[in-house]
C-alpha cells in the first residue's frame, strides 16, 4: 500500500507539473494574440505606407516619361525650326546673288520693264504681219470684186460699198473725176449721175442710208471732204439705191474736169 501510495503521489506531482506547463505555453498563446490584435492599426500604416511608397514610385516614372516626351517634342520643334531658317536664308542668299549680278532692285526693275516693252514690241509686229496678210487679201478681193462689178456693169461685188456720185455744179464731167476717186479708194461708184435741180448745194457732203455713216465718214475723208449728212428723200432718190451718196457742191465747180 506504500508503494501504491507513493507511485500516486508521484503521478500526481507530474500531473501537476504538465498542467503548469500547458497553462504556460496557452498564457503565452493569449499574450502574442492580444500583441497581435493590439498592432492592427499599426499594420494599416504600415499597409497605406507601403502602398503610398509603390503609388509614389510610380507617378514619379510617369513623371519621368513625360518630360522625356517633352523633351522630344521641344527637340523636334527646334530642328523644324533651324531647317525653315536655313531654308530662308537660303532663299535670301539666292535672291541676294541674283541682285548683286543684276545690279541692285533698280537695275532689276528696269530689266523687268524692257523685257515687257520687248514682249510688246514684238506681240505687236506679229500682230501687224498678220493684220498687214490679212488686209493685202481683203484689198485684193476688192480689187478683184471692183474689176467684176466694172465688167459686168451690176452692182458691187465682195465688200465694196456702192456710192452713187452726185454733180450738183454747172462743171461737165466732175461727177466722173470724182468717182474714178472714189473707185481708188475701194468703193463702188454707181450711179454717176446729176444732182437734183431743186436744192442748191454750195458745200459739198457726203451723205448716208441708215447703218452706213463709218462708209461715208471714211469717203468723206479720202476726198477732203468735211460735211457728212444723213442721206434726204431727194438724194435718195436719184441714188438708185446706193447707201451712200457723193454731192459735188459749187466749192468743187472750179476744179477742172478729166
Amino acid at each position: 500500500m506504500r508503494d501504491i501510495g507513493a507511485v500516486a503521489g508521484l503521478a500526481a506531482f507530474i500531473g501537476l507539473a504538465v498542467l503548469w506547463l500547458l497553462y504556460f505555453i496557452q498564457a503565452r498563446d493569449v499574450r502574442r494574440l492580444r500583441d497581435w490584435a493590439g498592432r492592427a492599426p499599426e499594420r494599416d500604416a504600415e499597409l497605406q505606407e507601403a502602398t503610398s511608397a509603390v503609388a509614389a514610385g510610380r507617378a514619379e516614372e510617369l513623371r519621368k516619361i513625360e518630360r522625356v516626351q517633352r523633351a522630344e517634342a521641344e527637340a523636334a520643334e527646334q530642328r523644324e525650326s533651324r531647317r525653315g531658317r536655313r531654308q530662308g536664308g537660303e532663299g535670301e542668299g539666292r535672291l541676294d546673288a541674283l541682285l548683286d549680278r543684276s545690279g541692285g532692285w533698280p537695275r532689276l526693275v528696269a530689266a523687268i520693264v524692257v523685257g515687257v516693252l520687248v514682249l510688246g514690241a514684238a506681240g505687236y509686229g506679229v500682230s501687224k504681219v498678220v493684220g498687214g496678210g490679212d488686209t493685202s487679201t481683203k484689198q485684193a478681193q476688192g480689187k478683184n470684186g471692183k474689176n467684176a462689178g466694172n465688167k459686168g456693169g451690176g452692182a458691187a461685188s465682195g465688200d465694196q460699198t456702192q456710192v452713187a456720185v452726185l454733180n450738183a455744179t454747172p462743171t461737165a464731167g466732175l461727177a466722173t473725176t470724182f468717182a474714178n476717186k472714189v473707185e481708188e479708194n475701194g468703193f463702188h461708184p454707181k450711179p454717176i449721175t446729176n444732182a437734183p435741180s431743186t436744192t442748191t448745194y454750195i458745200e459739198s457732203a457726203v451723205m448716208y442710208a441708215q447703218g452706213n455713216r463709218s462708209d461715208a465718214t471714211s469717203l468723206a475723208d479720202a476726198l477732203s471732204i468735211t460735211r457728212v449728212d444723213p442721206m434726204t428723200s431727194e438724194v435718195a432718190g436719184v441714188s438708185q439705191g446706193a447707201p451712200v451718196a457723193v454731192i459735188l457742191g459749187q466749192d468743187f465747180g472750179n476744179l477742172p474736169a478729166g
